[in-house]
């Protein structure tokens, strides 16, 4: 096919950073952007190319001859409802993590793109970034592993909203919000790609009540632990969204230990050696190298971009990624089930 004609769903700081990272991608452009308000989606549009279409209703975009795909950046939530919409028009979609809120409704979308022919993907960026190849690599030299703890904890700077009780769609559980969801879905995912699917797991949560849009009172998360079982091997998980991770991730195996400096953005790793010896670990080399340094925040998700457009173009297959995403949510649904944490309607 020519070039892939994408158009946006949400108008968001992660949506900017996407077209930013479009940019890089050959074979790919922007060509307009929805938002409930359409003063908002034509600003936000006309930001990017002066010649980008503005939308308020999703039904017109979904019917536009001049859409290949759409990046989807709504609430949580809101994926697997829209995902559908736009795979039965026949557009492919990149749908921002979560897939979805649970395991089920993500196994739903996937079965309607296999039928539709189209594709479906989470823009999991971790998981296309050569960094963790590079990791995972690693993993067999410091064999066998037996401890292991992988981070992400930032502070919202939405969580002076939770603080001062008032509502935030990230951390509301009728928009599938919260630190599992929105950081923690990050670090199953890491744990899935370095050290594959657990044999059992047990989580913890911090949860607080929040009033939600209906304007009900619900527990949400706004940290968590979850340990994962593996033979011979206990990965700890931490997340949170109201706090700050300074320390970056360790993996201790009987022949070295890997340290590395950010779950989300990996620019330094190495391994100790019991004999003193320390080894850098390239993780990003030549080209990929180069986009990655060049972009700045975020500057990972050329990677996932870029198999995005491969899959459109019918160049990559996407099957993996939908297994992966399937796992971490399954994951993700035993954690819930474990601290209590429910999403209504999901």
């Amino acid at each position: 096919m020519g070039t892939v004609r994408i158009a946006t769903v949400g108008t968001s700081v992660i949506t900017t950073s996407f077209l930013k990272a479009l940019e890089s991608v050959d074979g790919a452009k922007f060509v307009g952007a929805y938002s409930r308000s359409l003063d908002k989606a034509f600003e936000f549009a006309q930001g990017v190319r002066p010649d980008a279409v503005a939308w308020d209703s999703l039904d017109a975009l979904a019917a536009s001859a001049d859409v290949d795909a759409v990046y989807l950046a709504s609430p949580n939530a809101l994926h697997p409802e829209q995902a559908l919409r736009f795979i039965e028009a026949g557009k492919h979609v990149l749908v921002e993590k979560p897939f979805a809120p649970n395991a089920r409704e993500a196994e739903e979308v996937f079965d309607a793109a296999k039928a539709k022919g189209v594709v479906a993907m989470e823009a999991m960026r971790l998981a296309h970034d050569p960094a963790y190849l590079a990791l995972a690599a690693a993993m067999e030299r410091l064999a066998p592993v037996r401890l292991s703890r992988l981070s992400f904890c930032t502070q919202s700077s939405r969580f002076g909203l939770v603080q001062a009780g008032k509502p935030s769609n990230i951390f509301d559980p009728e928009f599938a919000g919260g630190a599992l969801m929105d950081l923690g879905v990050y670090v199953v995912n890491v744990a899935l790609m370095l050290f594959g699917e657990p044999e059992g797991l047990s989580a913890h949560a911090v949860l607080r009540d929040v009033p939600c849009a209906s304007g009900a009172i619900r527990p949400i998360d706004i940290a968590g632990l979850a340990q994962l079982h593996y033979e011979g091997h206990e990965a700890a998980l931490e997340y949170s969204k109201s706090s700050v991770n300074r320390l970056g991730c360790q993996v201790q195996g009987e022949a070295g230990t890997l340290i590395f400096d950010s779950l989300s953005f990996p620019r330094d790793a190495r391994i100790f050696w019991p004999d003193g010896r320390q080894e850098v670990l390239e993780l990003r080399s030549g080209d990929d190298a180069r986009a990655f340094e060049a972009l700045g925040d975020l500057s990972n998700m050329v990677f996932e971009t870029r198999d995005f457009v491969a899959a459109v173009r019918g160049e990559r297959s996407v099957e993996g990624d939908s297994q992966r995403t399937l796992s971490a949510l399954r994951i993700m649904d035993e954690v819930r089930r474990q601290v209590g944490l429910e999403f209504p309607n999901h």
